[in-house]
């Protein structure tokens, strides 16, 4: 009996805390994120990058698999709709594609769906 009545506890505790939401950090600026390989065919949902049209037309560089483990730095945080917003330059201080020296994302999503991640 009390074997079983262990188990009901137990399992209600998991389950308990298995709803609540893991909380993701905070971004300030000067933390250092790598970029990971997104999960929907390639495309960014959360990273605000150019259309790979604009892409082909301007930069020399045009494959998104380049930004893989790339490491970049948050320059400035603001909040929209109460939604972290973050302006990321490289860290090696390269351009992204040659093209442009920033990019923004939505960090609360793009740390919540794997795009962004915390450099170690």
């Amino acid at each position: 009996m009390f074997k079983k009545l262990w188990i009901v506890a137990l399992f209600t505790v998991s389950a308990t805390f298995a709803n609540q939401p893991i909380e993701q950090p905070t971004p300030k600026q000067g933390d250092v994120f790598v970029i990971n390989a997104p999960e929907h065919y390639g495309n960014y949902q959360h990273i605000d990058l150019p259309s790979s049209r604009t892409l082909i037309k301007r930069a020399p560089q045009t494959d998104f698999k380049r930004l893989y483990g790339v490491k970049v730095l948050v320059t400035e945080v603001t909040q929209e709709n109460g939604e972290t917003i973050v302006t990321l330059q490289r860290q090696d201080g390269k351009k992204f594609f040659n093209l442009y020296k920033t990019i923004t994302a939505n960090a609360t999503e793009a740390l919540a769906n794997g795009e962004l991640s915390i450099a170690k």
